[in-house]
């Protein structure tokens, strides 16, 4: 195991257990060395020391875990109880001459991977002190032994010392440097995420998961605070293992005298060395997992505008440095702006959508109210013109004019009514569709001769390229596309062009085309054409301005039937307008 898998080890166990396995370390190397011929018998006092410091073990082991007792089990007492244990066991075997000395090595590299190398210092002083108290009392029955003996045991310690200091030292370095390396990404992550999209959930992750990788933390999370309720309304929270997966979101009732409260409306950051032993945690919505420390931050925005608090947990007791306590605060200050412009952005967008479908409604009662004021208009004027017909001693054959042009109007009125209403169905999906299995040929063939019509003075002409498939569809609807596809068509080619009905098999379907010699459009219109009132700009297109539905029911029907539809072409090259309809049983004919 490396120097920094070692580290890792010692920083994620917790003190009490770190006691017990040191003691139980001490107790039973010393068992063994006491058995290889140390020289004490199994009555003597080395054996009862032994006896005492696995019961020690086993009681602070129990004692940790009631908070009362917590506070007193510090480090310095287990260090104390591993220094007085071994130098009472060194004494009763032997003194300098006793090979129980190499125990102050076990605590030793303990505290110099766990602690550090200035505690580890304060050790190694310590037992050198302890060792030469023990080296200046004389051992009964033993031969006193010589300075150089007790020199070469204290050197080799302190060797063992520096060359764990060094060790340490350069892995700190480097873990150093990983460590900014982290905390510079984990910043750049929260100021570098998607504040554009205003989806706060993913904003909120990059900046726990950018978090989690910078810190030993277990677990991070927002709570986001109302300014106008005075209330947190949203937990987003993300644990170390989960980082990967997406940030848990859930709502929350956080009482008046939380700690939350206190450090959102006093701005200050605080650390939770131990969350169970601090009276602030008490029924504290921070206490909901199984975090033992905690760094809480306040989320403060530009302006002074709080938005909520940041909190970093840990599975051990810990205080938190004062550079782990700066690096959450900036961070703090990074999450805040980019959650306050994830929700100007939404607030943005609602605008924005509200703005367009205001828009759009105007644009509807417009494109509506126009439609509907040139048909009424002639009707009321044919039908007032009727009414005094006898008077003006009209003739027979007008007033039959003004009868057509009465029943055109009204023909007119009806069309635009039922495209409204059949669009308004097919965009909420209400418009039900009648799917049967359709020679494509058959239902051209059935809608041609209303094509014909539609196509006025120009020239129809139908093709069919090789076996069709069968296509599962709405043979109205599908017919109710050609009729559209056929009169946008008359209404922008010249009287005397052809227009031409292709059909072919089409990855394993069927594809329709409607080509005309017509102005063509340009590149840039040839995607907003399908969208609803969207009228082309030009004399030709505007000579013959509609209501701008046909191709957007298009557009809504063919994709009801799973297919795509589309428009290739060229200005003054005329266009043709594809649709696709697809086939489950390509193979059937």
């Amino acid at each position: 195991m490396t120097v920094r898998e070692q580290r890792h080890f010692m920083v994620a166990t917790t003190e009490p257990t770190i006691a017990w396995l040191r003691l139980f370390v001490v107790a039973l190397t010393g068992m063994a060395l006491i058995a290889a011929g140390g020289g004490a018998s199994p009555v003597s006092g080395a054996w009862v020391l032994i006896l005492a410091a696995a019961v020690w073990a086993s009681l602070n082991s129990v004692l940790s875990l009631y908070r009362r007792y917590r506070r007193l089990l510090t480090r310095r007492v287990y260090a104390i109880s591993d220094l007085l244990l071994i130098t009472a066991l060194v004494s009763l075997t032997g003194g300098t001459a006793s090979p129980m000395y190499l125990l102050y090595a076990l605590p030793l590299v303990v505290i110099v991977l766990h602690h550090g190398v200035r505690s580890g210092l304060k050790y190694m002083v310590a037992s050198t002190v302890l060792y030469a108290l023990v080296a200046s009392i004389p051992q009964e029955g033993v031969s006193p032994s010589s300075p150089t003996a007790w020199l070469a045991h204290v050197g080799l310690l302190w060797t063992l010392y520096l060359l764990l200091g060094y060790m340490t030292h350069a892995e700190e370095g480097r873990e150093e440097k990983a460590r900014r390396r982290d905390e510079l990404g984990a910043l750049h992550r929260a100021a570098a995420a998607p504040t554009h999209t205003g989806d706060i959930p993913t904003v909120i992750e990059s900046v726990l998961s950018g978090a989690l990788g910078a810190t030993n933390c277990c677990s991070a999370a927002i709570w986001l605070y109302e300014e106008e309720d005075d209330r947190f309304t949203t937990c987003y929270s993300l644990r170390q293992e989960e980082r990967d997966s997406e940030v848990v979101q859930q709502p929350v009732s956080v009482s008046a005298g939380d700690v939350l409260y206190t450090v959102l409306y006093t701005g200050s950051a605080i650390t939770v060395p131990d969350v169970m032993a601090d009276n602030r945690m008490r029924n504290s919505a921070l206490c909901a997992d199984r975090k033992r420390s905690a760094i809480i931050v306040p989320l403060v925005a530009p302006g002074a505008k709080r938005m909520g608090i940041l909190s970093l947990g840990r599975e051990e007791c810990h205080r938190a440095t004062q550079h782990e306590l700066r690096f959450a605060g900036t961070l703090a200050i990074q999450a805040a702006v980019a959650i306050h412009s994830a929700f100007q952005f939404q607030e943005a967008a609602t605008i924005e959508a509200t703005r367009e479908a205001d828009k759009l409604r105007s644009q509807l009662l417009g494109t509506v109210s126009h439609e509907l004021r040139t048909p009424i208009a002639a009707i009321q004027g044919f039908a007032s013109s009727l009414r005094c017909a006898d008077e003006l001693e009209i003739p027979k054959e007008v007033e039959d004019d003004w009868l057509q042009e009465i029943e055109s109007n009204a023909e007119r009125l009806r069309r635009l009514v039922t495209d409204l209403l059949d669009l308004s169905r097919l965009e909420a999906g209400a418009l039900r569709m009648a799917f049967e299995w359709q020679d494509m040929n058959d239902v051209v063939e059935d809608v041609r001769q209303n094509l014909e019509i539609l196509a006025g003075t120009r020239t129809l002409v139908v093709q069919s390229r090789g076996t069709l498939p069968l296509v599962r569809c709405d043979a109205e609807r599908i017919g109710q596309v050609l009729s559209n596809l056929v009169e946008n068509a008359a209404k922008f080619s010249p009287a005397d062009s052809n227009i031409v009905v292709g059909l072919e098999r089409y990855d394993g379907g069927v594809r329709i085309g409607v080509l005309d010699e017509g102005e063509g459009i340009a590149p840039e219109y040839q995607d907003k054409v399908f969208e609803r009132f969207y009228q082309v700009e030009g004399a030709a297109f505007r000579a013959q301005k509609g209501t701008g539905l046909g191709l957007a029911i298009c557009r809504n029907i063919v994709e009801a039937h799973g297919g795509r539809i589309w428009v290739e072409s060229s200005p003054q090259q005329g266009s043709i307008f594809y649709l696709t309809l697809p086939s489950p049983v390509p193979n059937a004919s």
